[in-house]
């Protein structure tokens, strides 16, 4: 597997005290006009919705196009972000990852507001906004890389949230 190029922009809470870090992105594509984004750790733990699978009307897309927005950019920073913040699709996850080998290990903070952490790697699991098999289910990245298109309940609130931006060039 080839070193993926990163970037740092933003800060959010990153240690358990909630103490603020510059955010470590992933490269996934860039395009003439904007670098797309991924953040390289699970940044926190909310629930996608309480009842829906529904992305346009979820909690998460509020709460990423809003509270993240506000906590984690400089007014300067939210300029140059082109179009809404999201999370992947199971399309994408397929498209920008090769294997199962990507894991994910939470930031302290995460962790400390509950993201799951397995006790034999670190990793945890992480949301796709693609709907699962049932209206009140989502697609996720399970804690060893597996993809589970049929999902889980959308109210669970022990998975990480990985924003995907994208930032103008």
């Amino acid at each position: 597997m080839e070193e993926r190029k990163t970037a740092v922009f933003g800060k959010y809470p990153y240690t358990a005290d909630g103490t603020k870090q510059p955010v470590e992105w992933i490269v996934l594509d860039t395009t003439e006009k904007e670098y797309v984004l991924l953040s390289l750790r699970g940044l926190d733990a909310v629930e996608y919705d309480h009842s829906s699978n529904n992305w346009d009307i979820s909690e998460l897309r509020n709460w990423l196009n809003n509270d993240f927005k506000k906590e984690a950019f400089s007014a300067a920073e939210q300029k140059v972000l082109s179009g809404e913040i999201t999370i992947l699709t199971v399309e994408e996850v397929n498209r920008y990852f090769e294997g199962t080998a990507d894991r994910l290990i939470p930031t302290p903070y995460a962790a400390g507001k509950g993201v799951f952490v397995s006790p034999e790697d670190g990793a945890t699991w992480w949301w796709l906004r693609t709907q699962g098999a049932t209206p009140n289910m989502a697609a996720f990245v399970y804690n060893d890389g597996t993809v589970f298109a049929d999902g889980t309940l959308v109210s669970r609130n022990n998975g990480a949230v990985r924003p995907v931006i994208r930032v103008k060039k």
